[in-house]
């Protein structure tokens, strides 16, 4: 599927044994133009001034195994704030985590 945001594309994996699928995951993922110059950053040639956070995946009191709801919480103030860039930390994020940022949230 082809959009303005890129090419998304989806895949099916599926983990066969004697020939019978023993598990299966579908994953959306996007393919995008991306141009570092001495002029800046360009994303699908387009000019992009990258405004990002640095977040680890935790929360006081809770640690690192969040709700989902909060990490859509979190990634939805961040966006508020102007950012447009989000790079994890230390421990490798969750699949729900990455979700919106990288399918749904990305403008």
């Amino acid at each position: 599927m082809v959009t303005g945001r890129g090419l998304i594309c989806i895949e099916c994996m599926e983990i066969k044994l004697n020939g019978k699928i023993i598990d299966h995951q579908i994953v959306k993922h996007g393919i995008r133009t991306i141009e570092v110059k001495t002029n800046g950053v360009f994303l699908n040639g387009k000019h992009v001034k990258i405004k990002g956070v640095n977040c680890h995946q935790d929360h006081a009191g809770l640690g690192s195994a969040l709700p989902d709801y909060l990490q859509y919480y979190r990634i939805s103030l961040l966006k508020n704030m102007g950012a447009n860039a989000y790079r994890t930390s230390h421990n490798a994020p969750t699949r729900n985590c990455l979700t919106p940022v990288t399918a749904s949230e990305c403008s």
